[in-house]
């Protein structure tokens, strides 16, 4: 018998897959050991398959998003193009006129990016890489009690 899933809904193919065996005659057993999932998982989406008479998920329950996965994925490119954009401009563009800048943040946060604006910091002039190098290769061979005595 297979693992069970954690909570993972049924993709269309598998849908497609688990109606075909059930119109072909096969049990709620057979088809959960073909598909790799419990036998309550098929019986629940046959009843719906055929209470239903189709396979598609009901709505969930809950406000809908205010951004869709396209807007998003569209937000993260711009972001990864140019990290130093504010979220000024970043508001400007048109999917995002009727969102509030919290609720970009919060979309934002979930992706992982906290802030929009990266650090100013001085620029690395080439005196200042060839001291880095100078300084590096000064110390290439120094042993690690050398190195404790550095830091």
């Amino acid at each position: 018998m297979h693992p069970p899933h954690p909570r993972k809904r049924l993709t269309d193919f598998e849908k497609g897959k688990i109606a075909l065996l059930h119109e072909q005659g096969c049990s709620f057993q057979h088809i959960a050991n073909q598909m790799g999932r419990s036998k309550s998982t098929i019986q629940s989406f046959i009843k719906c398959y055929i209470e239903q008479g189709t396979h598609e998920n009901s709505s969930s329950s809950g406000r809908p998003r205010k951004i869709s996965k396209s807007t998003e994925d569209a937000v993260i490119a711009l972001i990864e193009k140019d990290p130093n954009m504010p979220k000024s401009t970043l508001m400007q563009i048109p999917e995002l006129e009727n969102i509030h800048s919290r609720t970009l943040d919060r979309m934002l946060q979930g992706k992982g990016i906290r802030k929009l604006i990266a650090r100013k910091r001085p620029k690395l002039l080439p005196r200042h890489a060839s001291a880095r190098l100078a300084w590096a290769l000064e110390r290439k061979d120094w042993t690690l009690d050398q190195w404790k005595k550095f830091i």
